[in-house]
């Protein structure tokens, strides 16, 4: 029997084949569970928007038909436990307590860190005759799907991006609510989807309150 083991060169050869196959295989590996994790943040946000689309056919959203751009955070739309939340980490929280304005004229308050990045925007296109459906959201990895049309979404298009913190930027305007001088503010988007003259109206926990977002 030969009992003969390796020489220094055939065990430094196998190093360096193990070598060569671990920077093939890890890269690779790698770029597997990225795409399988952007496949799952687009399914997820293909979910929010058909539930969005669900409770707007059976009008338990009160999406009007008046070119304004209708925000519905994911923390309302209520699917399944767990799903609130993108296959990267949790949704960031937006930083400011917001007031906003009710459909009776009163202001509501959601306290800073309580709503998640993460929104269904709808807006209601005239010359098509129907409703368009947007998403955006940032989570805590800093993995960013910029606002746009749900249609056009794709796993390639979802970027980490730390250096974009922001969904959304607040221009304060004053209003007159009951007779008083309030101020509110109209909501921009960063990537210019909508024209500086939309409206954005977002919608809180009963499914009726329409309100422009308002900083304290």
């Amino acid at each position: 029997m030969n009992k003969k083991g390796f020489t220094l060169i055939e065990i430094l050869a196998v190093v360096v084949i193990l070598g060569v196959i671990m920077t093939i295989a890890i890269p690779s590996v790698a770029s597997i569970i990225s795409n399988s994790r952007n496949s799952g943040y687009v399914d997820s946000a293909n979910s929010f928007t058909d539930e969005v689309r669900r409770k707007i056919a059976s009008r338990k959203l009160n999406i009007k038909r008046n070119g304004n751009v209708f925000i519905v955070p994911v923390d309302i739309i209520g699917l399944s436990s767990g799903a609130n939340k993108s296959p990267y980490g949790e949704w960031t929280k937006t930083n400011s307590k917001i007031k906003y304005i009710k459909n009776n004229n009163t202001i509501g308050t959601i306290p800073a860190k309580k709503l998640s990045n993460a929104f269904v925007l709808v807006k209601y296109d005239s010359n098509k005759k129907d409703y368009l459906y947007y998403f955006t959201s940032i989570d805590e990895t800093g993995h960013v799907i910029k606002p746009i049309n749900i249609e056009e979404l794709k796993p390639s298009l979802i970027e980490a991006d730390s250096s974009f913190n922001s969904l959304m930027t607040f221009e304060n305007i004053t209003v007159r609510v009951n007779g008083a001088n309030k101020t509110i503010t109209k909501v921009s988007f960063k990537t210019g989807l909508f024209p500086d003259e939309t409206t954005a109206v977002m919608l809180f926990e009963d499914g009726e309150t329409q309100a422009i977002i308002a900083n304290s």
